[in-house]
């Protein structure tokens, strides 16, 4: 018998030719993915179902919008939920109840961070003590909550204070042993489960190396962050001695794994100690790596730090040569070109605090200084106080410059409580928020927003002037561009 609380969620992903064999990689089509989720006990018609499913390129980049989460919301109809997803190749998704966003700590997981494939044809019967899965393509979810729970049974156990250096090794190596420990648990349960010709079963592998690895790069950061330099070096060389890479899996499959990609960042700035230049990261990603890997890794950093770099124009075009996958070339020029000094400023429409919509081609005429900041964000903060409050107040009695202040993903009234904070914006601002689109906003896009806090600085012929905001963040910097647009 199962538990009183439980949904039958029957995921039917269907195509023209239904194929009964373990899915490959599709290269030349997409598939439709439909879940059906059906629902007994536990469940009320006012509840949603949310799905989040992941880019398609694996990997997430601080406060994204080129590669927000798509993320589809179902209520019952006939006790029916349902979701349509069309897939070309494996993609990771998250599945939860009454969602509100990907860290809304209150709503309940169904599923997180499972990978489907097309042709997939699962039905999962779920409750709060037993998950079942059937049907074409299902072991893999099988294997996967099973590691999920591997993972959550290794504890470790912690030597308490006073700190010393041999209790710093010692936590250290027991850090690292804990994540050896699982990694090798999870991988002998898949190969005793899971049919090694399977394409899950190399993603899966490359998955596990990823998480467990990247949690022990990540767990001895955490450890060393308060220790001198020299014991930092100790600690550095035993993690990186530990640290393995499998040999046995192909570029392709190692690239559609979101935590290896995630761990493989991680390792390049581990063994290189390359924290203070960003540069060094694309340039150690080509020499070490090659072929699709290397691509995403390029692609990965231009797109997320690319105000870290100090001519990011002319690194973009240093390592476009080595970019051949359609999708990434295209993403990396789509974004370039929309921060091309010169080109004219997308003319958004958003909602002020009065309900008012307010446009860019509004200010036609004056200099515009554009802010993107979320709630939470702490260098929105810092940025706000230090430097926007007072070039505001040196140029307080001109009426040639406008700053216009858009909210990233906060709710109204969050963002209505943000503003009269005065923490990250003030009232003598224009202040506009993106509502319900959060970061799926075409402002986001259009202005290839992918960090907090972002400045653009925009001419009196509406057309973009300043867009590293590197430039932008000293007092002396911003009040100086803006005085030769004036």
């Amino acid at each position: 018998m199962y538990n009183r609380h439980f949904l039958i969620l029957t995921l039917l992903f269907c195509s023209k030719n239904v194929i009964s064999q373990p899915t490959k990689l599709q290269d030349d089509k997409s598939l439709i993915t439909t879940f059906n989720i059906k629902y007994k006990e536990g469940f009320n018609k006012n509840d949603s179902l949310v799905m989040y499913i992941m880019p398609e390129n694996g990997f997430m980049i601080r406060n994204p919008s080129l590669f927000e989460p798509v993320r589809q919301v179902a209520y019952p109809k006939d006790s029916i939920y349902t979701f349509t997803v069309q897939l070309k190749e494996p993609r990771y998704f998250i599945l939860r109840k009454n969602g509100r966003g990907l860290s809304d700590s209150l709503s309940e997981h169904l599923l997180h961070k499972h990978f489907m494939e097309p042709g997939d044809s699962i039905l999962m019967i779920y409750g709060d003590r037993k998950t079942e899965f059937s049907g074409r393509g299902s072991k893999k979810y099988f294997i996967n909550e099973w590691i999920s729970r591997i993972y959550d049974s290794i504890e470790f156990t912690f030597t308490p204070l006073p700190i010393k250096e041999q209790t710093l090794v010692k936590n250290t190596q027991k850090m690292i042993d804990l994540e050896e420990q699982k990694k090798n648990a999870a991988i002998q349960f898949l190969n005793k489960i899971a049919e090694k010709s399977a394409t899950y079963y190399e993603l899966t592998l490359a998955d596990i190396y990823g998480t467990t690895q990247g949690a022990s790069i990540y767990s001895v950061s955490l450890l060393i962050r308060n220790y001198n330099k020299e014991q930092k070096d100790s600690v550095k060389n035993i993690l990186i001695a530990s640290l393995k890479l499998p040999s046995s899996l192909s570029d392709s499959v190692l690239a559609l794994s979101s935590p290896y990609m995630s761990f493989l960042g991680q390792y390049i700035q581990v063994t290189n100690n390359i924290y203070e230049s960003k540069e060094h990261f694309v340039n150690t990603a080509i020499r070490r790596y090659k072929g699709v890997v290397r691509e995403k890794l390029i692609t990965k950093f231009l797109l997320s730090d690319y105000e870290s770099l100090r001519n990011p124009d002319s690194f973009y075009y240093a390592t476009t040569s080595y970019i051949r996958t359609e999708k990434y070339s295209k993403q990396l020029a789509d974004f370039f070109s929309i921060r091309r000094v010169g080109s004219i400023a997308y003319d958004f429409s958003l909602l002020d605090l009065e309900g008012n919509q307010i446009k860019l081609s509004d200010f036609s005429g004056k200099v515009v200084l554009l802010d993107f900041w979320y709630e939470g964000c702490a260098p929105c903060v810092m940025l706000n106080k230090e430097v926007l409050k007072k070039v505001k107040e040196y140029f307080n009695k001109n009426t040639n410059i406008v700053f216009i202040s858009i909210n990233l993903g906060s709710g109204e009234q969050a963002w209505k409580k943000a503003v009269k904070s005065g923490l990250y914006t003030d009232l003598g601002a224009v202040n506009v928020y993106t509502g319900e689109l959060g970061y799926n906003h075409p402002v986001v896009s259009e202005y290839a927003v992918s960090a907090a806090p972002t400045l653009f600085l925009i001419d009196k012929n509406g057309r973009l002037a300043v867009t590293e905001t590197q430039q932008l963040l000293t007092i002396k910097g911003l009040v100086e561009k803006i005085k030769g647009l004036l």
